[in-house]
């Protein structure tokens, strides 16, 4: 599990490396954030390429 991560001034949050990873995140893909009613909050990637990379990844380690 990932370590807590600080909000700074301007609002900014660095997503931690293990998440990234995971999803397939690089420098300048978007994300979508989203709530739950029970206040889970939902990362997904919105830009095709970190989509692309994430499936690619997941085909290549099964």
């Amino acid at each position: 599990m990932s370590e807590p991560t600080t909000i700074s001034s301007k609002g900014q949050v660095t997503v931690p490396r293990d998440v990234r990873e995971r999803l397939g995140l690089q420098a300048g893909d978007k994300i979508a954030w989203s709530m739950l009613s029970n206040g889970t909050i939902v990362l997904r990637p919105k830009t095709e390429a970190g989509a692309v990379r994430r499936f690619r990844r997941r085909d290549a380690l099964a």
